[in-house]
């Protein structure tokens, strides 16, 4: 991707509407969740506001042709605001391209810098049922929509989302053997969070074997 060259030079009309992205991140390209985007119309100032999701994406849907002024209205947990007070100038051609800034939209990064005074906060644990040498799915407990990553003995890792009613399960890989003594390991992510703090179990022995 290039982002140094001019944006194309429109050779055909379009006016059907088109939908705006505008990335947020950290200088070190860390995507921003949370920072609310307000997109400003200059002929009428009708406007749309947009908040940035996981990604660091703020999409605004249905945009048409005209000149316009993206402005950042507030900013997400631990972050400062754009330092672009006066927002930065937005241009819908006829043809459907977009620049901000005067570059083409893909090429355009709205950034935040952290708030030296403010942290991101931290996801709660997740909990996880005890294993045994026998157990073929791990399960535990979380908070609904979160990430739960689980790490095996053999260092092996899987992700998975906490159900609607707060469960979450991984199948034990076939390649892994879970001994007693063996740790595992459980991290909630949630939304505009850090990682939480792991949670570990040992797992126990199994049913004894009836010869």
């Amino acid at each position: 991707m290039i982002c140094n060259a001019p944006a194309p030079t429109c050779r055909k009309v379009n006016v059907r509407p088109v939908t705006i992205r505008v990335k947020v991140s950290t200088r070190e390209n860390r995507p921003i969740c949370g920072a609310v985007y307000q997109l400003k119309r200059d002929s009428d100032e009708k406007f749309m506001n947009g908040i940035s999701d996981q990604n660091g994406c703020v999409p605004f849907y249905g945009v048409v042709p005209g000149e316009y002024t993206l402005r950042q209205i507030a900013p997400a947990y631990g972050f400062l605001m754009d330092s672009a007070v006066d927002g930065h100038p937005v241009d819908v051609s006829e043809c459907g391209c977009v620049k901000i800034d005067g570059i083409a939209m893909h090429c355009f990064k709205s950034f935040n810098e952290r708030d030296p005074a403010l942290e991101p906060t931290e996801s709660d644990s997740p909990t996880i049922n005890q294993p045994t040498e026998d157990t073929l799915t791990i399960t535990g407990t979380g908070i609904p929509g979160c990430k739960i990553e689980v790490s095996f003995p053999d260092g092996y890792c899987c992700t998975t989302t906490v159900k609607r009613g707060g469960q979450w399960c991984v199948d034990v890989p076939d390649h892994c053997t879970l001994e007693e003594f063996d740790l595992v390991h459980a991290v909630q992510t949630c939304e505009c969070q850090l990682p939480s703090t792991a949670e570990t179990v040992e797992v126990e022995a199994g049913a004894p074997i009836i010869v």
